[in-house]
């Protein structure tokens, strides 16, 4: 969804999974806006992949504004 910026700080999340040694974790630990060539430094491996790989985010981010902003 595209919304005009906001305050990261104000996010929280209460998710949590259990990790492979059994641990309980919290599924965010941090909110910021991150450019797309950073997100690999922001997110777990395999979110990394599907960010990068498996979407496109300059592609998802210019569909969204062709209808969010439709050409006149």
């Amino acid at each position: 969804m595209l919304t005009e910026r906001f305050d990261t700080a104000s996010c929280h999340c209460d998710s949590h999974f259990i990790d492979a040694w059994g641990r309980d974790r919290p599924e965010m630990d941090g909110f910021e806006w991150t450019p797309f060539q950073r997100v690999h430094r922001r997110c777990a491996r395999h979110m990394t992949e599907v960010l990068t790989q498996s979407l496109s985010l300059p592609a998802l981010l210019s569909r969204l504004q062709a209808v969010a902003l439709p050409q006149a």
